[in-house]
């Protein structure tokens, strides 16, 4: 917040900001209820944890297309609706 008041957009509050945590998909409830507590006060109403793997596919989904080319194809031809794609969550395991 000081950052951002030093740029100038002090209009932004804390209570503007939505977090979103992204924790592994095996992880249990018990496991996510304690990110959650961890988050250090954040209120529940402006925290949202989220599925790394789901995470992963909504930033593919959103890569600017010259950042991204796919089969010859830009992202914005790769993921036109009805198409396709996997994510692999590979895990931590060595």
């Amino acid at each position: 917040m000081r950052e951002l008041g030093k740029k100038g957009q002090s209009v932004i509050r804390p209570s503007d900001i939505n977090w979103v945590l992204t924790v592994p998909a095996i992880w249990s409830d018990a496991a996510k209820q304690f990110m959650r507590e961890a988050a250090g006060g954040i209120p529940n109403s402006q925290l949202m944890l989220a599925l790394e793997p789901e995470a992963a596919s909504i930033y593919c989904k959103h890569i600017p297309s010259e950042r991204m080319v796919c089969g010859g194809k830009s992202t914005l031809d790769a993921f036109s609706p009805g198409t396709k794609y996997l994510i692999l969550d590979a895990g931590g395991w060595l």
